[in-house]
């Protein structure tokens, strides 16, 4: 070849690569959109049967990175398994309200017994009496502690005494009481401690879904980063291979023409043998990158696991310079784990000031007030015999009557003062509720240190990931041109195939420095979105919890 066609031959080839860089980085343009400019992904928090569908054709799935994030979102199976933690703590919490639920009683009660007499004053040698109860009732908890309860009472007494003039008697009674603690169990904080632990925890729950979308998200991107990177190694492989093969055919040529010794051929073989091992390993690190992929993805069927996956994004994006202490701040205030954590020193808040309270004297108010009946046929004695001259007929109606006009009332109030001698376990669970709490507010500490850490470390690895990836492309740049001279050099019979595989090998060690470095800018700027608490906003992900509506990453409806 003259050297006027190979210097030709060169303006073609960087031409060409010229021209495919620019169409990458127009492509990385566009991928890179703004989050107000990609259709936005709403991902529920409770389970779903619904799902988004897998855009299969021909055998292939056209995967765009916002395609990614909706498939993953509605098919991952972790999340689907993580969706059902958020739902068992939706129902505890509505399982809490459940002790200001009213219960209803109702009791009916038969009994008889019958009992030797030792005096004529029982008015039966055997006393034989017949007992039938009935009652219904309505208890209830206010939120302050207070137990109402109304109730109406009626039993029916028959027996056999002769003394007994209303024989058989209905007595009835309708009665409200209360029940009010006025120390230990007093106020609003020891009643509905329950229902707001219940209430926090669901609210945890929610963040501890969030977390799991992050990180399904974050290690949705690096796979599909991932098998971007093995498949573009894969052609570099294919790319080293190709050159060892051409380099080959020149030294065959080479010895034809007595240009150079057979010797020179088995450098060459060798060559070509060792790009073919590469390339075959590769290959099969790209598969197992696509599979990886297709779990995130929740591919199922053999169909889908069959399909070949496209990608459409490019591992090119523009550079990202954070301001450090603004980033520090959005993640103090975007991060799911200060917000579980808030939600734990809440809690542990609530629990020390319960135990606290547990440490008082029990001290009860009761109070009862109602009306009572009675009923039935009544006997009317001769004043000087004594015996039975008439009976008035009667019943329970008259017992009711009574109780309609108010006739019998009867109260109650009373206090009831119960005083531990030592109160060991009261106050040692104060304290331990108190050291609790104590520990809870280091651990908040401690998790914001960490978060500015990771903040700090994730802006460096963004600056340090930008600088060595302008290394690592004017390292590949000068190692192209290396092969160049070097190939010409052989061309020349100024070089040996020995020392044009070595530069060769050295291409692709440099064309493979500038893939990695790619994906490591691309890793460090999902985990600087992670640690800076942006990932969902960038990524335009919506999570719709209902009973979370007061936390930044919801977007769905009012609370219970």
């Amino acid at each position: 070849m003259s050297g006027l066609a190979r210097s030709s031959l060169s303006v073609r080839r960087l031409l060409s690569v010229a021209l495919t860089k620019a169409i990458t980085i127009v492509l990385a343009g566009l991928s890179s959109l703004p989050p107000a400019l990609a259709e936005p992904v709403t991902v529920s928090a409770l389970p779903d049967a619904g799902g988004v569908e897998l855009p299969l054709k021909d055998g292939a799935v056209e995967l765009a990175l916002q395609t990614a994030y909706s498939l993953s979102l509605s098919r991952n199976l972790d999340l689907r398994v993580q969706r059902y933690d958020v739902a068992i703590a939706d129902d505890s919490a509505a399982a809490a309200f459940g002790i200001f639920d009213p219960a209803f009683s109702l009791v009916n009660r038969q009994s008889r017994s019958d009992s030797a007499t030792s005096t004529s004053l029982a008015g039966a040698s055997v006393l034989e009496t017949k007992t039938q109860d009935y009652s219904l009732g309505v208890t209830q908890l206010l939120p302050i502690g207070t137990a109402l309860s109304v109730g109406a009472t009626m039993t029916r007494t028959e027996n056999n005494s002769f003394f007994y003039s209303v024989n058989p008697s209905y007595a009835a009674g309708l009665s409200a009481s209360l029940v009010q603690p006025l120390l230990k169990g007093f106020g609003t904080a020891p009643t509905r401690a329950g229902i707001i632990v219940a209430k926090n925890t669901r609210q945890q729950s929610s963040a501890a879904f969030a977390l799991k979308v992050v990180s399904t998200l974050q290690l949705l991107e690096h796979t599909y980063w991932d098998l971007i990177a093995a498949r573009e190694a894969m052609q570099v492989k294919e790319q080293s291979r190709d050159l060892a093969r051409k380099l080959r055919d020149q030294t065959a040529e080479r010895i034809r023409v007595g240009a150079a010794a057979k010797i020179d051929i088995v450098q060459s073989e060798a060559g070509v043998a060792v790009r073919e091992q590469e390339l075959i390993a590769a290959r099969n690190v790209a598969a197992s990158r696509e599979d990886e992929l297709k779990r995130i993805l929740g591919f199922a069927s053999p169909e889908e696991w069959a399909a070949t996956i496209r990608i459409s994004e490019t591992l090119e994006t523009t550079e990202v310079h954070p301001e450090l202490n603004a980033a520090i701040a959005t993640a103090m205030n975007q991060r799911p784990e200060i917000h579980q954590q808030l939600l734990a020193v809440e809690t542990l808040k609530l629990s020390a000031k319960v135990s606290r309270n547990a440490r008082l004297p029990k001290l009860d108010l009761d109070a009862q007030y109602g009306w009572g009946g009675l009923g039935g046929d009544v006997k009317v004695y001769d004043s000087e015999t004594g015996e039975v001259i008439d009976v008035l007929p009667g019943g329970v109606n008259d017992a009711w009557r009574q109780i309609r006009d108010r006739d019998f009332p009867h109260w109650s109030v009373g206090l009831t003062l119960s005083v531990p001698i030592l109160n060991r376990q009261a106050r040692a669970g104060a304290r331990q509720k108190q050291h609790e709490l104590e520990r809870g507010m280091a651990q908040m500490d401690a998790l914001r240190q960490l978060i500015t850490t990771e903040v700090r470390a994730a802006v460096r690895a963004l600056e340090d990931g930008a600088a060595l990836l302008q290394a690592a492309k004017a390292s590949l740049h000068l190692a192209e041109r290396n092969l160049e001279a070097e190939q010409v050099k052989f061309a020349n019979g100024l070089s040996t195939s020995f020392q044009v595989l070595e530069i060769q090998k050295a291409l692709a060690e440099a064309q493979l420095n500038e893939l990695t470095a790619r994906v490591a800018y691309r890793r460090s700027l999902v985990a600087y979105r992670v640690a800076a608490g942006t990932m969902l906003e960038e990524a335009a992900v919506k999570i719709i919890d209902p009973a979370a509506p007061d936390l930044p990453w919801n977007v769905g409806g009012a609370g219970h």
